[in-house]
C-alpha cells in the first residue's frame, strides 16, 4: 500500500482477555478519493452477479482496488492466522459496532491472532468449521477490538472531520441563504408595518396564527433545574443529540436537530417559530421541519470581518406550541462563533537508530472511570519504528501499574512516526478518587533502557443532570424582524430547459438569457425562487475568472453574491405582485405585472448585475 494515501496507519497489540493470550490490530483509513481521481482499476468490468462497492456518493470505494474483487470491498475486517484470512467481517462492523459510519467505506481492520496461547487457538481454531468458532475466546476478542478502536483519538477525530465536511456539502447553498436572509430582515426591518399579510410588508407577524408581538408576560416551558421556576407537564423542546451550545468556525455551517420530547409529542405540535433572540451580522438560522423532528442550519458567513471580532455570539431561540398544552414550549442555544486559526504542522520527529529519549504526552494525571471506557495514553520517542516490530525487536517497550498488580494488561499502539499509546482499560471496582501510577520502561541493547512514569486518578463517571419541564415567565420577545414568508431556492440548468414542469412564467422554455423566476406558494409547498445557473453571461463570468486563477474561494464568493441578489430580487417581484393582485379588488385601475413583464424584469436586472461585476473585477 505504498502509493495508497494513508490518512492514518496504526498498529496496536493488545491483551484478548481472560489469559487467551495476545492479538495485534492495524487498522488503516485512506483518504478519501478526489473528484477527479481515477480508480486503480477503473477499466476492470465487472462480473455479472459481483457486488460493487460504493460510498455515500454512489461512486467506488477508496477501498474497492485493494480488496477481493468478487465482494469488492465486502470484507474489511479480516483475521488472519499464520497469515492466512480465516475470518472476516464487512463494513458493518465499523459502522454500527464501532460507531465510524463516515470512515467505514475507506477503513480496513486486519486482526493477527499468532500471539493467542495454546487453549485460546484450539478453541477459536477448529477443523470441523469454516471460519472461526464463535465461542467465549471469539466474543472477548470481538469486544477488546471494540474497547480498543471506538475510543481512539484518532480514528474519533476522522469521524468528526469526515461529518462536518458531509454536512458542509449538504449544505452548500446556505452562503446563499444567508446572504439572501440578511437581505430579506433588512428589508422587512425597515419597511413600514402594514398590517397581515406577507408581500412586501415590513415589521409584523405573517403567518403567525398562534404567536403575537405583545409585551405581555407569559409563561413558557422549558428544560431546567429544580431551582428554576415552576414544576410543569412534558413535553419540551431538546436538541438531537444533547447540546449546552453551538460552537462553530467563521464561515461554518451547523446542523443541529431538534425534537420534542418525548419524542412521540412531535405529532401534536401546531406552530414552531425558530429565530435568533438579537440580529447578528452574517448569522443566520434556516428551519426544515420533518415528520419526526426540525433540522435547524446555523451558519455564519461575512466577507469582511477582523480577529478582533472574535468571537461573536449569538442566540437561537426555539417557540412551539402543542395541541392541548397552554403554555409556549422555549428553547434558547447560545451560538459561540471563532475564527479558525491555520494550526502549525506537528513537528516531525527525527528518528534515530539508536533513540536518546521517551516521555509522556498526555496531561496528567490521567482520569480513567472504574469499568469505563478504554483510555489512551501518549507518548513520544524518536526511535525508528523497525526497533519495536518483528518477531524479535531489538528494543521491546512495556508498561505495568506500580500502584496495583491486578490493574489489567494494558495495550500497545504506534504511528511509525515516533508516536505511541499504551492503551488502559479500567476494571470495575476501583474506588473514586484512588490515585495510580504507571510506569513505562522501553529497553534497548547493551541494557539502554528509558523509563518514565506517569499519574492516573479514578473519577466518578459522568452523570447527566437533574433536569425537566419547568414553567417560567418572561415578556414576550420582539420578533417582528424575523418572521418572513418561507422560501426555497431552486436551481435549473440547461439540461432541465425543455422539461415541461420547469418552464418559464409565459409558458416557453428557458435560454441562455433568462435569469429566473418565482413560483408562488401553495398551501403544500412555500415561495419557490428559481436561479438559472446556466444563464449564458454568469457562465462566460465564472469562466472568465477561473481563466484568471482566481482562487476557488474567490469564484463561489462572487457567484454566491449573484445568486442572492437575483434571489433578493424574486423576492420582491413577488411582494409587489402578491399586494398589486390584493389591490384589484378594490381599485379597478390596478394592474399586476403580467408574466411576460415581470420575465423581462428579472432578465434586464439579471443582465446588469453581471454587467456591474464584470467591470469591478476589470
Amino acid at each position: 500500500m505504498s502509493s495508497v494515501r494513508v490518512e492514518l496507519d496504526k498498529q496496536f497489540t493488545t491483551d484478548a482477555g481472560e489469559s487467551y493470550g495476545t492479538i495485534s490490530i492495524r487498522v488503516v483509513v485512506l483518504k478519501p478519493k478526489a473528484k477527479d481521481e481515477k480508480d486503480d482499476d477503473e477499466d476492470v468490468p465487472v462480473l455479472e452477479g459481483e457486488d460493487e462497492d460504493v460510498g455515500e456518493t454512489g461512486k467506488k470505494s477508496p477501498l474497492a482496488s485493494y480488496l477481493e474483487k468478487q465482494s469488492y470491498g465486502k470484507w474489511c475486517v479480516v483475521f488472519l492466522v499464520n497469515g492466512q484470512r480465516h475470518h472476516a467481517w464487512d463494513k458493518t462492523f465499523i459502522n454500527k459496532d464501532l460507531g465510524f459510519n463516515q470512515l467505514r467505506d475507506r477503513t480496513m481492520i486486519i486482526v493477527d491472532l499468532d500471539g493467542l496461547a495454546m487453549h485460546g487457538m484450539a478453541e477459536i481454531i477448529q477443523g470441523s468449521r469454516q471460519g472461526l468458532f464463535e465461542g467465549k475466546v471469539y466474543f472477548a476478542i470481538r469486544d477488546r477490538i471494540i474497547q480498543t478502536l471506538k475510543s481512539d483519538p484518532q480514528l474519533k477525530k476522522l469521524q468528526l472531520d469526515a461529518e462536518q465536511k458531509m454536512l458542509e456539502m449538504e449544505s452548500g447553498d446556505e452562503a446563499v441563504k444567508s446572504k439572501l436572509d440578511q437581505l430579506i430582515e433588512g428589508h422587512h426591518a425597515a419597511a413600514k408595518g402594514t398590517g397581515p399579510g406577507s408581500g412586501g410588508a415590513g415589521a409584523h407577524l405573517a403567518d403567525a396564527p398562534l404567536f403575537a408581538s405583545t409585551s405581555n408576560k407569559h409563561d413558557v416551558v422549558v428544560m431546567g433545574h429544580p431551582s428554576v421556576g415552576k414544576d410543569a407537564d412534558l413535553p419540551v423542546l431538546v436538541t438531537n443529540p444533547p447540546i449546552a451550545s453551538i460552537r462553530m468556525y467563521a464561515g461554518q455551517t451547523r446542523i443541529i436537530a431538534l425534537a420534542a420530547f418525548p419524542a412521540e409529542e412531535w405529532a401534536s405540535l401546531e406552530d414552531l417559530r425558530v429565530q435568533l433572540a438579537t440580529g447578528v451580522e452574517g448569522l443566520s438560522v434556516k428551519e426544515s421541519r420533518g415528520k419526526e423532528g426540525s433540522s435547524l442550519a446555523v451558519a455564519f458567513h461575512l466577507d469582511d470581518d477582523d480577529e478582533s471580532d472574535y468571537p461573536v455570539m449569538g442566540e437561537v431561540q426555539a417557540l412551539a406550541r402543542f395541541k392541548g398544552r397552554p403554555e409556549t414550549r422555549m428553547l434558547k442555544i447560545p451560538v459561540v462563533v471563532t475564527k479558525k486559526k491555520n494550526p502549525e504542522p506537528e513537528k516531525e520527529i527525527e528518528l534515530l537508530d539508536d533513540p536518546t529519549y521517551l516521555k509522556v504526552k498526555s496531561r496528567q494525571p490521567i482520569k480513567i472511570v472504574s469499568g469505563g471506557p478504554a483510555i489512551h495514553v501518549k507518548l513520544e520517542w524518536n526511535g525508528k519504528e523497525s526497533l519495536i516490530r518483528g518477531t524479535s525487536p531489538e528494543w521491546k517497550i512495556t508498561a505495568r501499574c506500580l500502584s496495583l498488580s491486578t490493574f489489567p494488561k494494558m495495550g500497545f499502539a504506534s504511528l511509525g512516526d515516533g508516536r505511541l499509546e499504551f492503551v488502559l482499560y479500567p476494571p470495575h471496582g476501583l474506588i473514586t478518587n484512588t490515585r495510580l501510577e504507571f510506569e513505562v520502561i522501553a529497553a534497548g541493547p547493551a541494557d539502554k533502557s528509558f523509563k518514565v512514569v506517569f499519574k492516573a486518578v479514578v473519577i466518578e463517571p459522568a452523570t447527566p443532570p437533574q433536569i425537566g419541564p419547568r414553567k417560567i415567565s418572561l415578556v414576550s420577545l420582539d420578533t417582528a424582524s424575523q418572521r418572513h414568508p418561507p422560501y426555497e431556492l431552486k436551481s435549473i440548468y440547461q439540461k432541465d430547459w425543455m422539461n415541461p414542469d420547469r418552464t418559464r412564467w409565459d409558458g416557453g422554455e428557458w435560454t441562455g438569457g433568462d435569469a429566473g423566476r418565482f413560483i408562488e406558494p401553495t398551501e403544500t409547498n412555500p415561495l419557490f425562487l428559481v436561479i438559472n445557473m446556466d444563464m449564458q453571461l454568469l457562465k462566460d463570468f465564472q469562466d472568465e475568472m477561473v481563466k484568471r486563477k482566481l482562487t476557488e474561494a474567490t469564484v463561489k464568493e462572487r457567484g454566491t453574491r449573484y445568486v442572492s441578489h437575483i434571489a433578493f430580487h424574486l423576492y420582491q417581484m413577488y411582494g409587489q405582485f402578491k399586494k398589486s393582485s390584493e389591490s384589484k379588488s378594490e381599485d379597478e385601475n390596478a394592474r399586476p405585472p403580467t408574466e411576460q413583464e415581470m420575465q423581462a424584469e428579472i432578465n434586464r436586472v439579471g443582465t446588469t448585475i453581471m454587467k456591474m461585476m464584470e467591470l469591478s473585477q476589470k
